[in-house]
């Protein structure tokens, strides 16, 4: 009889550490069937990320466009009339500043500060270069 209480003790030990498996088992499964819709819903949202992060700089790209069009500057001209004699001032920059790079041989970029007086009664414009170079060119 000493056999079978040896056999029976045996078989409990076999049964409760087949236990602990069986259920570590089942739990493993449970938890891998649970993570993978978790993945899946990962993989969605990351793709719902990158299509909205796509919508965002595509709707960027028009506003800025659509920006750039708008700043456009208004083209603007300024013209003096004077008995019978009409002068453009655009024409009277250009000419300051060609007297500032070809006569004076400085450079366009050396310019800081121009002002420009026109005065129709002496046919003609006073300038000011960069606060201290004075003259006059006639129209």
């Amino acid at each position: 009889m000493a056999r079978k209480s040896n056999t029976k003790k045996a078989e409990t030990a076999a049964a409760v550490t087949e236990a602990p498996v069986e259920a570590a088992a089942e739990t493993k499964a449970e938890v891998t069937a649970e993570a993978a819709p978790a993945e899946t819903e990962k993989k969605t949202a990351r793709k719902a990320v990158q299509k909205a992060t796509e919508t965002v700089k595509t709707a960027a790209e028009k506003v800025a466009k659509a920006t750039k069009k708008a700043i456009e500057p208004a083209t603007s001209s300024v013209y003096v009339q004077y008995m019978g004699k009409e002068i453009v001032c655009k024409d009277v920059l250009a000419a300051i500043k060609n007297i500032w790079t070809k006569d004076m041989g400085n450079k366009e970029s050396d310019l800081k500060d121009i002002k420009v007086y026109i005065k129709p009664e002496d046919n003609g414009a006073y300038y000011v270069l960069n606060g201290d170079i004075t003259g006059f060119i006639s129209l």
